[in-house]
């Protein structure tokens, strides 16, 4: 099966800022890198930033004014009731 993979913006835990990561679903997991994978990139050296796990997560789309005014955002809710507010480019890629 074919990864999905590709930038996303994602709000900081701590510091409520927005950061550029490159994400890859490798299902039942969500792994965000600080760097995505490249030719000059070897996938096993990339520091993993974070993981989210999608078996019974809530997904929801989020207006933009609960994202900053940033539009094609949405929220992930896992088991864990952590929080992820992600922003995409556009709405396909939401």
């Amino acid at each position: 099966m074919a990864q999905t993979q590709g930038w996303l913006v994602k709000q900081g835990h701590i510091f409520k800022t927005w950061k550029k990561r490159w994400f890859v679903l490798e299902p039942p997991l969500l792994k965000y890198y600080k760097t995505a994978d490249d030719a000059h990139t070897q996938p096993e050296l990339r520091q993993l930033k974070g993981c989210i796990t999608l078996l019974n997560c809530a997904v929801s789309a989020l207006p933009a004014a609960d994202a900053d005014g940033r539009p094609f955002a949405f929220q992930l809710t896992p088991m864990s009731r952590k929080v992820f507010f992600i922003c995409a480019a556009d709405d396909h890629e939401r």
